[in-house]
């Protein structure tokens, strides 16, 4: 018998769930996009560019739906506009997924996902590493103005959209944790350091959508439009990869479950699967 606080976060999850985007539910949120689309997107417009394909679905520039649009609803729109500003009514959370090395995941479970933080980062890399002079260069190197490796995550929490999309492009961060420490182990020959501490770890998440920023959302809403597009039109996904991140903390309660997988494809290594 299930415990009540237990029962709980069970039912929390589940009515999250039910307003979460989630990539591969493909069935689950095309007809709600349809919703939130309306009346400018709908199967007369699919109709019409299945007739008349673009030479390729792309889903950075939509000019390709908008002119669609125009054809057969004779209304200029930016279907990656409208799309964003209904996509809230539809859905609280997008899922995503966050990957690290971690020695346990209890942190997580208490803190939920912290920003990036360089001060934190740079004290980590002084207790894997030690101290020395060469450290601190690369410290300064990493922080340099004009090429401000540190400065470029700093407040910032990445997700991608799929777990497969992540396994298979950014394993590193499993096998290796931080970007960051990572650029400073290969530049004073601690690499291999990074691979004895912790496990390899996927955080899933609901990310509430009121947190990731505008351009993030849509950049999504292209995906979301010319994966439904070229579906119908060819049968074929066109989907190969997103990711988007956050600038405050992800809240405990928002984390669905953690994944420990193995035979991690790592991408510095000709991706040969690794642990």
């Amino acid at each position: 018998m299930q415990r009540p606080l237990l029962q709980n976060r069970i039912k929390g999850i589940q009515k999250a769930d039910g307003r979460a985007f989630v990539w591969t539910n493909y069935r689950h949120w095309r007809p709600r996009i349809f919703k939130c689309a309306a009346p400018y997107f709908d199967r007369a417009v699919l109709e019409w560019l299945k007739v008349n394909p673009p030479r390729y679905f792309v889903d950075d520039i939509l000019d390709w739906l908008d002119d669609a649009i125009w054809h057969v609803k004779r209304q200029r729109v930016n279907m990656k506009t409208v799309l964003a500003d209904a996509l809230t009514q539809e859905f609280d959370f997008i899922r995503g997924f966050h990957g690290c090395r971690a020695p346990s995941t209890e942190s997580y479970r208490t803190q939920g996902i912290l920003p990036s933080d360089s001060t934190w980062l740079k004290a980590e890399a002084v207790r894997l590493f030690g101290d020395s002079n060469h450290i601190q260069e690369v410290f300064a190197e990493l922080s340099r103005k004009g090429d401000d490796y540190e400065g470029f995550n700093r407040g910032k929490t990445y997700f991608c959209l799929h777990l497969k999309d992540f396994m298979e492009g950014c394993g590193h961060y499993l096998l290796y944790g931080s970007e960051y420490l990572l650029c400073v182990a290969v530049r004073i020959g601690h690499k291999e350091t990074l691979r004895k501490n912790g496990r390899a770890t996927v955080i899933e998440c609901n990310v509430p959508i009121s947190d990731i920023p505008r351009d993030y959302i849509e950049e999504i809403c292209g995906m979301i439009l010319c994966e439904i597009a070229s579906k119908f039109c060819t049968g074929e996904s066109e989907f190969d990869g997103g990711c988007f991140h956050i600038k405050v903390p992800l809240q405990p309660q928002n984390i669905v479950t953690f994944h420990h997988p193995t035979q991690i494809p790592n991408p510095h290594n000709f991706h040969i699967p690794e642990d």
